[in-house]
Formats: structure tokens, sequence, C-alpha cells
């Protein structure tokens, strides 16, 4: 079973799925480093050069790539869900689990590290970063909320005690996938 993380930019899927893959012994793939990799292109470059609809395009492409019986924690990029059949096909594939995290703690946590890198992201202040992400999640909310899970990232203190919180949840949703396939067995 593979675990998909959905959430907007900055909420901790790579981090926390870095994490909850070592706890689990899964295998750990950041859908935008893929795209990195199979294109040699950053994901800044393809949005500059071929724009947004090219890049979800290579986003649909390469989340159907994943192995599906593999045991991996997906991190997807903040819009994969949002755009073509990409949610129905998580949704069909595995086990999917929204972060969602306020975006004024989003603001604090991007503006603290280096967000240059995030082409839809890049030069924007501080309050025009909220506004923007304030926007984002409006949109995409009707997406993350198909999710198997909602996950308020708050009432974990740290990334740690979140992935341990994630880490309780897929060993009881794989308990009761066994339990399943032990009764349709008898």
């Amino acid at each position: 079973m593979n675990i998909y993380l959905i959430g907007l930019t900055g909420t901790g899927k790579s981090k926390v799925g870095k994490m909850l893959a070592n706890k689990l012994s899964y295998s750990f793939i950041d859908l935008d480093e893929v795209i990195q990799f199979e294109t040699n292109r950053t994901i800044e470059e393809i949005f500059e050069k071929d724009g947004e609809d090219y890049f979800r395009k290579l986003e649909n492409k390469f989340l159907k790539q994943i192995p599906k019986v593999e045991r991996c924690i997906v991190a997807t990029g903040g819009g994969t869900p949002c755009f073509l059949d990409s949610m129905d096909y998580i949704k069909a594939e595995g086990l999917s689990i929204f972060l969602y995290t306020p975006v004024s703690l989003i603001v604090d946590r991007l503006f603290q590290s280096d967000y240059s890198q995030r082409p839809m992201l890049k030069g924007k202040t501080k309050e025009e970063l909220k506004h923007f992400l304030s926007q984002k999640l409006e949109d995409r909310l009707p997406f993350y909320s198909r999710a198997d899970f909602s996950i308020d990232t708050q009432n974990a203190e740290s990334p740690e005690k979140l992935a341990s919180m994630l880490f309780v949840l897929v060993r009881i949703m794989e308990q009761e996938k066994m339990n399943k396939l032990f009764k349709n067995n008898q």
C-alpha cells in the first residue's frame, strides 16, 4: 500500500514523509524530485519555459509511474491532486492523507527558509504570500478534502511527533486491510 501525503506547499509533506518512511521501513518518493531527476531541469525552469499546464501533465505522468505494489510514502506537490485525474488515481492506488497547516504558519515557515525555488511563490512579500496561499487553499480544498484522512499539523508539536502520529494511523490501516483479507479468505 502506498501512502500519498497531500496539502499546500510548506506543510511538511517531504520532511515528515521521510521520517514516516523511515519509521515504517517504506521507500520515500518526493514527486518534485522525481520530476527534476527525470527531466534534468528544476521545477522553476519547467514553469518558466513550458508553463504550469505542461508541468501538471508531467506531474500526473510521473505520479502514475510510481510502483503500485511498493510500500512507499509519496510526498506530492501542493497542486498534484488538483489537476487532471490525479486525485482519482491517488484514491484508487493507496491511502491519502491531507496535512492541513494554517496559512499563517506556512508563511512563517517559508519566510524562515529559502522558498525562491518554489516558482509560484518566488518574489512575494509576506502579505502577498499569505493572500496567495489562502486563495490556493480555498481553490484546492475540494480536492484535499477527498483524502482518506485529514491531519491538522498544529496538533503535533514537531515534525517527529507528526510522523509518529501518522505511523500509528498507517499501522492501524494496515491491520484493517489484513483483517479484511483474512475474513475474505475464510
